[in-house]
């Protein structure tokens, strides 16, 4: 969830294609376009790709054209299950991952801050770095919430369990796209809720909390959590569903 950060040091994320990096300076993040000659170790300078594209979802649009060629739509209704599986089992282009993981890395952010304020935890805020103070206010620990830490993962695997559990225990389509759509905000809490443990262990407890095992094993447990809070929400609707009627038609 939350990485301490050394000041003046790089963030490795790999490079590939057109490079863009992030630098840490006094625990502020700035992307900065590199040259092609330019050595980013050397430079401070985190790099990520912009131009790696998945071709896997070309494939799956040709499997669904050759299934609607040669069975029709209602071949390919009856096979929506493992076709969306299939799509959702695709990497996110680096691009959309990007785009996606910002916002969820600065909403991280901001609800962990939030909670360990709530807890008496001296805490600022700049960005998506959490800095943990002393008790008379000077910095103490750097927090910096990576795009690996955004949840972004989670979410996405958490959509698939969805998508699989209200495909084979729920019957009707309103309830699988409920199940779907409450993974959204639940991954999100779960997410924030890490982040704050994560500042909280490190202040209250051990500030080696904050790595190693110990940080990995907490967002194991937590996605655990989060998956019970799923499997609850289907047996209550499953359960709804037996008694209000006979089996709906599948979507």
């Amino acid at each position: 969830a939350g990485l301490p950060l050394e000041h003046g040091k790089p963030l490795v994320w790999g490079a590939r294609g057109r490079r863009r990096g992030i630098r840490i300076e006094h625990g502020v993040a700035q992307e900065i376009a590199l040259r092609d000659d330019e050595d980013p170790v050397a430079a401070g300078i985190t790099v990520h790709d912009e131009n790696h594209e998945s071709p896997g979802y070309a494939a799956v649009l040709a499997a669904l054209a050759l299934i609607l060629f040669f069975r029709g739509w209602r071949q390919a209704l009856h096979w929506w299950l493992p076709i969306v599986l299939i799509a959702l089992s695709i990497p996110i282009p680096d691009v959309l991952t990007t785009s996606l993981a910002l916002p969820l890395q600065l909403r991280a952010s901001r609800w962990g801050a939030a909670m360990l304020e709530a807890r008496h935890v001296p805490v600022t805020l700049s960005g998506n770095i959490i800095r943990l103070l002393d008790p008379s206010g000077q910095p103490l620990r750097d927090l910096f919430v990576t795009e690996a830490c955004s949840g972004l993962r989670s979410l996405t695997a958490l959509l698939s369990l969805g998508v699989l559990v209200g495909g084979l225990w729920l019957r009707h389509p309103l309830s699988r796209i409920l199940l779907v759509a409450l993974a959204i905000p639940v991954a999100m809490v779960v997410n924030a809720i890490r982040v704050f443990l994560t500042g909280y262990l490190v202040y209250w407890v051990d500030p080696k909390l904050g790595d190693g095992f110990m940080h990995l094993s907490e967002g194991w447990l937590m996605f655990v959590i989060a998956f019970l809070i799923l499997g609850a929400f289907t047996w209550v609707v499953a359960a709804i569903e037996a008694r209000t009627g006979p089996r709906a038609a599948d979507a």
